[in-house]
């Protein structure tokens, strides 16, 4: 009798613990469906994370394309969703990312079905094969001096968004006295933005380097020049949070016939700079530059992952959205701009 009542007793606090495990489950997964619904998470969407790495008690996570770096918290938790971003990195798959409100905190990770990977990655990523036949590097001339790219850099800057920009209705398309094509009117690689051409907030830096950095590119390549985009990466070692960043450089031949390049970024200095000096400008720890490559991509590459993936946005859609977000605003307003990436 006694030994019934013990195996009866036994089996209650069983049933009554699994009934609270399940309880507290269910509670967790409704509130964190609660917190999704009344707006306490901001939905990212889905994207390709392209960088992970662990900084003390949080990982830092990069994406594709966005410049900003990402953080979620290194505890148990979180595990499952570490490693799916770990798997995502490996595999270059997209995944569902939700933020805490207001933050850059991940919140919820989720997979995405496998008809929306598809659709993603052949938005986001090009074979090798069609990355050499895509490669461009704009006009045919370098610079002589590095005077003219100083002066050249002043006249892009007339054109930033600061109810000053110029009036450029009247640039025309055709040929230079030597008979050498110095716009392509009809190319969709230079189909002028909504915005205005070569537009673009140099004062905005948290964000929409890419943007930037194409319109740059078209501004030079308008003018004759040959250049490239450079690129540095490092999440948790570059200033403004970001997990890359990139820029336009060129290229000046010497007195000696011998060529240098130089970097084009208004967003970090009023004048040209050497590569080395751009990458320390780029590091929180200047010091620490020698860790840092630098690595060049032709200039219809609108994002270049840390694998040297590609990708392009050859009608401008995406650049021209950036550039209308970001063209009436400063560093202090939190601003996001991945709805542009869609």
């Amino acid at each position: 009798m006694k030994k019934t009542f013990f195996l009866a007793a036994m089996c209650f606090v069983m049933a009554t613990v699994t009934s609270c495990n399940q309880d507290r489950d269910m509670n967790e997964q409704s509130t964190l469906e609660s917190t999704i619904h009344t707006g306490e998470l901001d939905e990212l969407g889905a994207y390709i994370p392209d960088q992970i790495v662990k900084n003390s008690d949080k990982y830092l996570v990069g994406f594709m394309v966005s410049e900003q770096t990402y953080t979620i918290k290194s505890d148990s938790e979180n595990t499952e969703k570490i490693a799916l971003l770990n798997n995502a990195v490996k595999s270059e798959t997209p995944v569902l990312i939700y933020l805490k409100k207001g933050t850059y905190e991940i919140a919820k990770v989720e997979k995405v079905s496998e008809s929306e990977v598809s659709k993603i990655k052949s938005s986001f990523m090009q074979s090798s094969d069609m990355r050499a036949k895509r490669a461009v590097t704009g006009g045919w001339k370098s610079f002589d001096n590095f005077v003219e790219v100083a002066n050249i850099m002043d006249e892009l800057k007339a054109y930033e968004y600061s109810g000053r920009a110029r009036d450029i209705s009247s640039i025309s398309f055709g040929y230079n006295r030597n008979g050498q094509p110095f716009y392509t009117a009809f190319n969709p690689n230079f189909l002028p933005t909504i915005s205005g051409w070569f537009k673009a907030n140099y004062r905005y830096t948290k964000d929409g380097c890419f943007a930037r950095a194409t319109v740059m590119s078209k501004f030079l390549i308008s003018k004759g020049y040959s250049c490239e985009k450079v690129w540095v990466y490092g999440a948790g070692s570059l200033k403004n949070n970001w997990s890359y960043h990139v820029a336009v450089s060129v290229s000046v031949r010497l007195h000696n016939n011998s060529i240098t390049k130089l970097v084009i970024d208004p967003s970090l200095n009023n004048a040209p700079m050497s590569g080395d000096s751009w990458k320390k400008l780029c590091l929180k720890e200047p010091s620490n530059s020698n860790n840092f490559i630098l690595r060049y991509s032709p200039t219809n590459v609108f994002y270049r992952s840390p694998q040297g993936v590609y990708n392009y946005d050859s009608m401008d859609l995406r650049t021209n959205c950036v550039l209308e977000q970001t063209k009436n605003t400063d560093n202090l307003t939190p601003l996001r701009i991945n709805a542009c990436m869609k």
